[in-house]
C-alpha cells in the first residue's frame, strides 16, 4: 500500500516539520527563559534577605558605636553599608542604556548575591524593567537607597560627635540616634514591601510560564491531530485504491482468459473492447494492426460520439506510436496539448481526445499492433490504468 503520493513525500512533510521545529524551538527558548527568570527572581529574594540583614546590622553597629565609642563597631557599620552601596551601584549600572555587565555582576556579588544568580538577576532587570510589576520593585529599591544615603549622612555626623568625646546621652548624639532608628524603621517597611513585590513578580511570571506551556501544548496537540487526520485520510484513500485495484485486476484476469481464446483480429477487438470497458472509463477504444511494409497502423471500425467510425489506416511516421518499434513502454498523455498527444484525434470524431493511453502488442521483437483508450476528460488516466492495459 503506497501513500508516497500523499503525506509521505518530503514536499508535503516540510510544513509539518517546520511547524514542529518552530514549536520545539519555542519550547526550548521558553524553558531557558523560564529557568533564567526564576533564577533571577530567586536571586532577588536571596539578595533582599542579605541586604536586610546587612541594614539591620549596620544600624545596630552604629548605635553600639554611639554608646561605647568602639571603633570596631564603626568598622562593622562600614562593612555592612558597603553591601548596601554595592546594591545601589548595581541598580544604577543596570539602569543605563548601555551598561557594563561585568561591573553590574561584580556589584551584585558585592551586594551578597550568589554568583550563580547574578547573570539571571541582571537579565530580569534589563528585559522586564518596562513591566509595571518590576517597575514597582525597582522603585522600592531606589527608595531604600535614598534611606541608606540618609543613614550614611547620620552616621557621618554621629561619628564626628563620638570621636570628639560625645556619647549617646549627649542631646545632639541622642537626636541623631533617634533619626537613625526612624530611618531603620522606614527601611524595614521598604524591605517588607520589596519582598512582597518580588513575590508578586514571581507569581506573575509563574502564571505566564504556565500559560506559555499550555499554549505550546495546545499547538503541539492541534498539529498532531491535524497530521494524524491527514494520515488517516491518506490511509483510507490508499486502502480504497488498493481495493479498487484488486477488483480491477480480477476483472482483467477474467478478460485475459477470454483474450487467450480468440482466433481472429476482429474477435480479439471485440473481446478487448469489452474487457477494457469493464475496468477503465473511456469515450473510445481503438485497435490497430501494424503493417511493416507500409509503416502504418490499420485501425478497425469503432464508435465515437454515437457515430460509427469506419476502418482507417494511419501512417506511423512522425507519430508518438512510432516509438513502439523500439520501445515497449506505453504512452500516457493527460492533455491534447502534450507533445505526445500528437495524432490523438478520435478517428471520425468531431473532438480531440484529452486523456489517452497507447500500448503496443509485440511478439518477441516484432511489433504486431497497438491498442488505445481515449477520453475527452483531461488527466483522467493514471499509471494504474496503464498497468491494466499492459496486463491485457
Amino acid at each position: 500500500m503506497n501513500m508516497g503520493s500523499d503525506v509521505q513525500s518530503p514536499a508535503r512533510l516540510r510544513p509539518f516539520a517546520l511547524a514542529y521545529s518552530f514549536i520545539f524551538a519555542f519550547l526550548v527558548l521558553m524553558f531557558y527563559s523560564c529557568v533564567m527568570t526564576l533564577s533571577g527572581v530567586r536571586g532577588f529574594v536571596g539578595g533582599e534577605s542579605s541586604w536586610s540583614k546587612a541594614q539591620k546590622q549596620a544600624a545596630g553597629c552604629l548605635e553600639r558605636f554611639a554608646v561605647t565609642g568602639d571603633e570596631s563597631e564603626m568598622a562593622c557599620y562600614t562593612r555592612q553599608s558597603r553591601i548596601m552601596h554595592s546594591g545601589r551601584l548595581a541598580r544604577l549600572e543596570l539602569a543605563k542604556r548601555d551598561p557594563d555587565m561585568d561591573s553590574a555582576y561584580a556589584y551584585l556579588v558585592g551586594a551578597d548575591a550568589h554568583p550563580d544568580d547574578v547573570a539571571a538577576m541582571a537579565m530580569v532587570v534589563r528585559r522586564m524593567a518596562w513591566h509595571p510589576v518590576l517597575r514597582n520593585v525597582m522603585h522600592t529599591w531606589a527608595e531604600a537607597d535614598l534611606e541608606v544615603a540618609s543613614m550614611d549622612s547620620l552616621a557621618t555626623q554621629l561619628t564626628g560627635l563620638v570621636r570628639a568625646g560625645a556619647r549617646h546621652y549627649d542631646p545632639t548624639a541622642h537626636a541623631l540616634l533617634l533619626d537613625v532608628r526612624a530611618t531603620d524603621a522606614r527601611l524595614t517597611v521598604l524591605e517588607n514591601r520589596f519582598s512582597q513585590e518580588v513575590s508578586g513578580a514571581a507569581r506573575y511570571i509563574r502564571n505566564w510560564i504556565l500559560a506559555g506551556f499550555a499554549l505550546a501544548a495546545l499547538l503541539l496537540f492541534s498539529l498532531a491531530m491535524f497530521v494524524s487526520s491527514r494520515w488517516i485520510v491518506a490511509w483510507r484513500h490508499a486502502h480504497r485504491v488498493s481495493t479498487d485495484r484488486a477488483a480491477r485486476m480480477r476483472a482483467v484476469a477474467g478478460a485475459a482468459a477470454a483474450v487467450g481464446g480468440t482466433n481472429a483480429v476482429e474477435e480479439l477487438d471485440v473481446v478487448l473492447r469489452a474487457a477494457i470497458g469493464k475496468v477503465i472509463e473511456g469515450d473510445m477504444f481503438t485497435f490497430g494492426v501494424y503493417d511493416a511494409a507500409t509503416h502504418s497502423f490499420g485501425f478497425l471500425a469503432g464508435l465515437a460520439d454515437g457515430a460509427i467510425v469506419p476502418p482507417v489506416t494511419v501512417s506511423a511516421a512522425g507519430t508518438p506510436s512510432e516509438r513502439f518499434l523500439t520501445d515497449r513502454s506505453s504512452i500516457l498523455t493527460h492533455r491534447s496539448t502534450d507533445p505526445e498527444g500528437f495524432g490523438s484525434y478520435q478517428h471520425g470524431g468531431p473532438r480531440r481526445s484529452e486523456s489517452v493511453i497507447r500500448s503496443a502488442m509485440h511478439s518477441g521483437s516484432k511489433l504486431l499492433g497497438m491498442i488505445a483508450i481515449h477520453s475527452y476528460t483531461p488527466h483522467l488516466y493514471t499509471d494504474d490504468d496503464v498497468e491494466v492495459i499492459e496486463t491485457l
